[in-house]
């Protein structure tokens, strides 16, 4: 009978893989709901760019992350200057 109900301790495993899916979820979901609501930081960051931007010094450049590269070509009509991806480690861009 042991092959219909599965191995021993099964139903144990189980129950335990289903708390740690739901003790993940309860971590998760309030961090996805803000994300969902707030928006993606580094968008958020280039907001507060744009808005503090305009009565300050001027900037020229502003040196990002490569891997912000792309969110700063879609942010570039509010963005205060031009954008140098890799910049910031040392490369040109």
């Amino acid at each position: 009978m042991a092959a219909v109900g599965g191995p021993a301790g099964a139903g144990a495993a189980g129950r335990a893989r289903s708390a740690l899916s739901v003790i993940a979820l309860m971590q998760a979901l309030p961090a996805s709901v803000r994300y969902a609501r707030e928006g993606a930081p580094v968008f958020r960051a280039f907001d507060d760019m744009a808005a503090t931007a305009h009565g300050g010094d001027r900037v020229d450049t502003i040196a990002l992350h490569a891997a912000r590269a792309a969110p700063a070509e879609w942010a570039t009509p509010i963005l205060p200057a031009r954008v140098r991806p890799g910049a910031a480690r040392g490369t040109s861009g």
